[in-house]
């Protein structure tokens, strides 16, 4: 584990894991509610229903609503996780910057990496050499200053170390909440019900949208894991500024996934920015719902947008946030999938009769989409691979 910067150090600000613990309190709370109110309406279905249609609703209703309360648990835990990481990296952060500081008021200069140095002693009238009979006073002088230049220097490396550390720790914790809506499974694990119960409801573009979202929430997440994420791209940004040809195309496959394939570049291209446009359209609107849902669509269409803004800003923002953003984009987009498939619950009922037909029409058209969505997420996650 390296130590970050200084002029990183500098930069990072807390107060978005503040906003987004908010947010995943508030999205437990509505979360928890959603997977009562999922249960209470699927068992009114099944009272009006029969047969094996009925006992598919009870399969699908029970695994639901316990996914959801799951789900209502570990955001709260995970709300808790930013708090408590949040108040230890501004503790720690704070500490380094008072560190340098005081470092600097004793006349000291603060490079990037920590290194502490004495500016040139002043020479009277010129003189190269001071006079003899203040030789012994200049060099315990000087002996003094180099004993508080190593002090400092110190004092300031062991800050940047323990920023790091606390740093690598809340990303490590992050990335270990057993959330079972995780990048690596949570649309997977979806459309593995759906077709396991015969459930001919899937919500096909936003399941494939939501499995990108995981899969960039994993790939930054498994960067920050490894304790390279915001000095590795940042480092990698100068480079392609600077005129790199292959770092230059390797950002623009980062950004926008494999260009033979047009569905990919284009989701690669718009994937984030348009998380933010949604975020901030379902943030004011509600997403044109009413009651908690709406609440719910608000406060993790706010969250999305300022995850996805957070991920689009990684260089200047500590990784723990980074992180916060990509868990705030997954959210979201899991959010959006399980509004459409309540929105389109009445397709269940008007295809009863013929489940099965239409469950199987619907999980071609389902595998078409995540396939193209995976193989995007795949091309993004190759091309970190080779610079990383």
């Amino acid at each position: 584990m390296s130590a970050p910067a200084l002029d990183q150090v500098e930069a990072w600000r807390t107060e978005p894991l503040l906003v987004a613990a908010d947010e995943l309190d508030r999205a437990a709370e509505v979360v928890a509610l959603e997977a009562a109110s999922v249960r209470r309406h699927l068992d009114e279905a099944m009272a009006v229903g029969g047969g094996a249609w009925a006992t598919t609703a009870g399969s699908r209703a029970e695994q639901e609503a316990r996914v959801g309360v799951e789900l209502a648990d570990d955001l709260g835990a995970a709300a808790s996780t930013l708090r408590s990481g949040a108040a230890e990296l501004a503790a720690a952060r704070s500490r380094l910057l008072d560190t340098v500081a005081r470092a600097r008021e004793q006349g000291f200069v603060v490079g990037p990496d920590g290194e502490v140095t004495s500016p040139p002693a002043p020479r009277p009238d010129g003189a190269l050499v001071p006079p003899p009979s203040e030789l012994p006073e200049r060099v315990e002088a000087a002996a003094l200053v180099e004993t508080r230049r190593v002090a400092a220097e110190a004092d300031v490396h062991r800050c940047l170390d323990e920023v790091a550390a606390v740093d690598e720790r809340l990303a490590d914790a992050l990335v270990a909440l057993p959330l079972h809506q995780t990048p690596e499974s949570a649309m997977r694990a979806h459309v593995a019900r759906t077709l396991e119960l015969g459930d001919p409801v899937a919500a096909l573009g936003t399941v494939g949208g939501a499995v990108v979202a995981g899969q960039t929430a994993r790939a930054v997440l498994g960067m920050v894991a490894r304790g390279r994420s915001l000095t590795a791209y940042g480092s990698l940004a100068r480079v392609g500024a600077a005129g790199s040809s292959e770092a230059a195309a390797a950002l623009r496959s980062f950004g926008e996934g494999s260009r033979s394939r047009p569905l990919g570049k284009a989701m690669g291209k718009v994937f984030l920015p348009l998380t933010v446009v949604n975020g901030v359209q379902d943030a004011a609107s509600g997403g044109g719902h009413d009651g908690a849902r709406g609440w719910a669509t608000r406060g993790l269409g706010l969250a999305g947008a300022a995850g996805a803004g957070a991920v689009m800003l990684a260089p200047v923002l500590a990784p723990g946030v980074v992180v916060a953003g990509g868990a705030a984009v997954l959210a979201y987009g899991a959010w959006q999938a399980g509004t459409y498939v309540a929105d389109h619950w009445d397709q269940v009922e008007a295809a009863a009769e013929d489940v099965t037909v239409w469950a199987g029409e619907q999980a071609v058209g389902a595998a078409g989409e995540v396939q193209e969505s995976v193989a995007w997420a795949r091309d993004r996650l190759d091309a970190l691979g080779d610079l990383f």
